[in-house]
């Protein structure tokens, strides 16, 4: 529903104005939504990547195989010391 003009009975040339600057505004705001789904969807991506473990055990395989074989070794230590006698140490 236009307004229109009471002495001619034409739509009123600001309302079609309005109507066209409402339509580049929620225009340019579809494009602003578009690129920002665009970009999360790229952020989302790259940390799906960054936390996949399969990457992460390619990376950090050294380190982890030390860490575990550390910890390996003083549990071992630490069980067979519970074991052992105190009169065997000295």
């Amino acid at each position: 529903m236009t307004d229109t003009n009471p002495h001619s009975g034409q739509p009123d040339s600001s309302s079609n104005s309005n109507i066209e600057r409402l339509e580049l505004q929620a225009l340019a705001q579809r494009n602003q939504i578009h690129s920002s789904v665009v970009e999360l969807k790229s952020q989302v991506s790259q940390v799906r990547h960054d936390l996949d473990p399969a990457v992460n055990a390619r990376k950090y395989f050294v380190a982890a195989s030390i860490a575990v074989s550390l910890v390996g070794f003083v549990s071992g230590y630490g069980f067979g010391g519970f074991f052992t006698s105190s009169s065997a140490r000295s």
